[in-house]
C-alpha cells in the first residue's frame, strides 16, 4: 500500500464546497477574472482514475490555512525489474549559484548520483572549494542574470590553475531560448526549470556512459519535431498568463520552437509592457485575476488602435460554445484551447507571422 498526499498552506476551501469539488465543470469561484483559473474538470477526472485504480480522492481543508488532497493504492512490484540508467562514475562537482532552490536541485540531483558535489555562492567561494579538492570535474554555473553572464563566469573561472580540466555547464532561463555549444570550457547548456533526466543525459554524455534503452539516448538538445520557420527578424512574442505550471508549459513550448519571449502575470500588465517594448505577437490567456484577457485585450485595441498588431492569441481552457466569439468580439485574432500542444501553438504562431506580414487579418466569423 502507498499513500499519495499533495498539501498546501493557501487560501483553503470553505466545508460546504468541498463535497462538489469533485463534479464536473464545478469551481468555488466561477467568475472570469477569478484569481484561479480552470474549467472544473481536474478534479473530477483524477478522481475517476483514482478510483479506477482500486482507490478513493479525498480532499481536508481549513479555511485560511490550506488544503491536502491525497488518496491510497495497492500496487505490485514488477518481478525481476532491472535498472534502465547504468551507474554513473564517481566524479566532483561544483555547483555555482546564488542561494536559491534551484542552486539547490541541481547540488541534490548531483548528490542522487553519488558525486563529490559542493555548493558555491559565488566566484571566490568556488575557487576555495577547488583548492580543497583534488580535481574538480564539473561546475555547473546557475547565475539569475542568465546565460550570458553564466558564461562569462565560466570563462573567467576556466582559467584559474585550481579549476584546470573542468568542464562547465551552464542554465539557460526559462524565457530564452537554448544556444549551442560554446567550446570545450562551456560543455552544455541546462534549460531551467532543471530536470533530473536533462542534468543526467548532459553528465552521462560527458562520462561517456550510455542508458540501455533506446529512448533515454543522450543528445545535445531534445530533438524539436517542428522545423521552426526562419525569420529575418525574429518575432517579439508576449505572454500574458497567470499560472506558473503553465508559465512553464509555455517555457518550454517556445523553447522548442526556438522564440524567446516576455511574460506578464496579468491582464493589468500587458499595456505598460507593450508600451516599454511592443509586440508582435501575444498569447493572451483569458482567466487571469486584476484583469481578464478580454478586457486586456479591449485595452490593447484602445491604447493602440490596430486590430492587426499585435496579434492577440486567446488561450483558454474553455471549449464551450460560443467562447471563441466572445475572443474574436474582444479584438483577439485567433483562438487556441487547452491543454496546449506544441505543434498548435507553433501553428497559431506561424498564422500570425503570416497575417503581420502581409499585413491582413483573416475572417473573424
Amino acid at each position: 500500500m502507498i499513500r499519495f498526499e499533495v498539501s498546501d498552506t493557501g487560501i483553503g476551501i470553505e466545508q460546504k464546497d468541498i463535497d462538489r469539488l469533485f463534479e464536473s465543470f464545478t469551481q468555488a469561484d466561477a467568475s472570469i477574472s477569478r484569481r484561479f483559473g480552470g474549467t472544473g474538470l481536474g478534479l473530477a477526472i483524477s478522481k475517476r482514475l483514482v478510483e479506477l485504480m482500486g482507490g478513493d480522492l479525498t480532499c481536508e481543508s481549513t479555511l485560511g490555512e490550506g488544503t491536502m488532497f491525497g488518496f491510497s493504492l495497492s500496487l505490485e512490484t514488477p518481478p525481476d525489474m532491472e535498472p534502465v540508467l547504468k551507474p554513473l562514475p564517481a566524479a566532483r562537482v561544483l555547483v555555482l549559484g546564488e542561494p536559491s532552490n534551484g542552486t539547490r536541485i541541481l547540488a541534490n540531483i548531483c548528490r542522487s548520483y553519488n558525486m563529490q558535489t559542493r555548493e558555491c555562492a559565488n566566484e571566490a567561494e568556488a575557487l576555495e572549494a577547488a583548492d580543497e579538492i583534488e580535481q574538480v570535474d564539473f561546475v555547473l554555473v546557475n547565475i539569475a542574470d542568465g546565460a550570458g553572464a553564466g558564461v562569462e563566469v565560466a570563462l573567467r573561472l576556466a582559467v584559474e590553475p585550481q579549476l584546470e580540466g573542468a568542464r562547465f555547464i551552464v542554465t539557460v532561463p526559462a524565457n530564452q531560448a537554448p544556444q549551442s555549444e560554446t567550446d570545450s570550457t562551456v560543455v552544455a547548456m541546462l534549460r531551467k526549470p532543471v530536470r533530473h533526466s536533462s542534468v543526467r543525459s548532459i553528465l552521462a554524455r560527458q562520462l561517456k556512459v550510455s542508458d540501455s534503452r533506446s529512448s533515454l539516448e543522450i543528445s545535445k538538445e531534445p530533438q524539436n519535431p517542428l522545423a521552426p520557420v526562419e525569420e529575418e527578424t525574429p518575432l517579439q512574442i508576449l505572454v500574458a498568463e497567470d499560472n506558473a505550471v503553465n508559465q512553464r508549459i509555455f517555457a518550454q513550448m517556445l523553447g522548442l520552437l526556438k522564440k524567446e519571449f516576455r511574460l506578464v502575470s496579468d491582464g493589468s500588465q500587458v499595456v505598460p509592457a507593450l508600451h516599454e517594448r511592443p509586440a508582435d505577437i501575444i498569447l493572451m490567456d483569458v482567466q487571469m485575476p486584476v484583469l481578464d484577457g478580454l478586457d486586456a485585450t479591449r485595452a490593447v485595441r484602445e491604447a493602440f488602435g490596430d486590430l492587426a498588431r499585435p496579434w492577440i492569441i486567446a488561450v483558454t481552457a474553455n471549449a464551450m460554445h460560443g467562447d471563441e466569439q466572445k475572443c474574436l468580439e474582444a479584438g483577439m485574432n485567433d483562438y487556441i484551447s487547452k491543454p496546449l500542444k506544441v505543434e498548435q501553438v507553433a501553428a497559431a504562431i506561424e498564422c500570425g507571422r503570416t497575417a503581420l506580414r502581409s499585413q491582413t487579418i483573416p475572417p473573424t466569423s
